[in-house]
């Protein structure tokens, strides 16, 4: 929940270290579904930092991003032991 209007994300990492984890972004703006990227690289060249998952490795469920009474919600369920 982020108070005000925006894209929100949140990612997970094995190691505490930002490339080679894993996000989920969304945006209400965009009107998407929020979806999985790999984190690349720590740059603020955001184009080259992130890339969008492939359509099979989009595992989130129901997932949704929506502004309610001035609040950006973000809602999925992530299965935390992905198959390789």
């Amino acid at each position: 929940i982020y108070d005000g209007e925006a894209w929100v994300a949140v990612a997970f990492s094995e190691d505490e270290n930002m490339p080679g984890s894993d996000a989920v972004i969304g945006s209400p703006e965009l009107g998407n579904v929020p979806q999985k990227y790999s984190l690349l690289a720590k740059t603020p060249v955001v184009d080259s930092a992130i890339e969008i998952m492939p359509e099979e490795e989009q595992t989130l469920i129901n997932a949704t991003i929506e502004v309610r009474d001035g609040q950006t919600v973000m809602k999925f369920t992530k299965i935390l032991k992905e198959p390789e």
